[in-house]
C-alpha cells in the first residue's frame, strides 16, 4: 500500500460552503454567504461569480453542498439539488440523480451530484457556466427541530478545460 495520505486524482470535487444562518431565497452574489472551494489547486476567489473550477481530460465532477460554521450549526443542512449548464463549451453531462432506492428522480437525502465531461468535446481552453441549484435548511433554534426556515438559490460558477 502506497504511503501517500493524499488520494492524486484528477477528478473535480466542487464543495459549496454556505453561511446557513443568513442566507435567503434567491440568487445568490453575497460573497459573505457563500464560498466555492475545490481539489484541483484553483486560485481562490470571493466572488460566487467568478469562480473556475479547471477540469481535466478524463475527469469526472461531484458538486457537494456543507454548512459553513457546522459547529454552531450542526443540524443544518445544504443540499445540491440541480446543476445546469448554460453556455456549455466543454460538452457536460450531468448524471440522474437517485432517490436512494437505486431509481432515478429527486428525493431528500441527496448528497451531491455528479457530471462528467464528454470526451469529443472536452478540449482544451474549452469553458462552460453554470447554475448551482442549492437547498438551505436553518434550525435557528437547535434544541427546536421543529423550527426551522427553508431558503432555495442558485450561483453561476464556471468550469474550464485545462
Amino acid at each position: 500500500m502506497p504511503n501517500n495520505p493524499n488520494p492524486i486524482t484528477t477528478d473535480a470535487l466542487i464543495t459549496l460552503y454556505v453561511d446557513t444562518s443568513r442566507i435567503a431565497s434567491g440568487k445568490i452574489t453575497d460573497p459573505n454567504l457563500v464560498y466555492l472551494a475545490d481539489n484541483q489547486d484553483d486560485p481562490e476567489t470571493s466572488n460566487p461569480e467568478t469562480f473556475e473550477t479547471g477540469l481535466k481530460q478524463n475527469s469526472q465532477i461531484a458538486w457537494f453542498g456543507a454548512v459553513m460554521d457546522i459547529k454552531s450549526h450542526p443540524y443544518d443542512y445544504v443540499l445540491i439539488t440541480g446543476i445546469t449548464m448554460k453556455n456549455d463549451g466543454i460538452g457536460i453531462t450531468i448524471r440522474d440523480k437517485f432517490n436512494g432506492r437505486g431509481k432515478s428522480g429527486a428525493g431528500s437525502g441527496n448528497t451531491h451530484i455528479d457530471g462528467i465531461p464528454t470526451s469529443a468535446s472536452s478540449t482544451k481552453g474549452a469553458s462552460s457556466t453554470y447554475t448551482i441549484s442549492f437547498t438551505v435548511r436553518h434550525y435557528p433554534n437547535n434544541a427546536d427541530l421543529t423550527n426551522y426556515t427553508d431558503s432555495n438559490c442558485t450561483i453561476d460558477p464556471k468550469l474550464n478545460m485545462n
